[in-house]
């Protein structure tokens, strides 16, 4: 735990990983907190942001990629949405959507919204076996 909070005093951002009681405070205390194993202790699970279903240290590196391809796809929807929303508003303010403006504007709209989703449905793709130096077998 006081290594934990020296990280913290420093300027870093620890991500710190356990599974049992001891590590509940660590686990709270780093900026993110990681369970490795389902079976792990109770109070390990509820400390922890994320829990890992397998005891397997090799999964951490999973995670780490999916959580950034996880960011940056929350920043392509939101920059997506606030662009697309902009361009409507200054289409309906200039009338150039026709007679029906607020309702082609409200079609417009949702049609955003399903290719955020779909933008957001291609995380369900993500492989970890596709990555470069790792062997896949047939």
């Amino acid at each position: 735990m006081s290594c934990v909070l020296n990280e913290i005093e420093h300027g870093h951002r620890p991500l710190v990983v356990g599974d049992g009681i001891n590590d509940a405070l660590a686990l709270r205390a780093g900026a993110v907190g990681i369970a490795m194993g389902a079976e792990s202790t109770d109070v390990a699970l509820s400390s922890a942001d994320i829990v890992l279903m397998q005891p397997d240290l090799r999964r951490l590196g999973t995670a780490i990629r999916l959580s950034r391809r996880c960011r940056r796809t929350i920043q392509t929807n939101v920059a997506m949405g606030v662009g697309w929303t902009g361009i409507l508003i200054t289409c309906a303010a200039f009338s150039l959507l026709g007679a029906q403006g607020a309702v082609m504007a409200a079609v417009l709209h949702n049609a955003s919204t399903l290719a955020g989703l779909a933008n957001a449905g291609r995380l369900l793709r993500f492989d970890e076996t596709g990555l470069p130096g790792r062997k896949t077998s047939p």
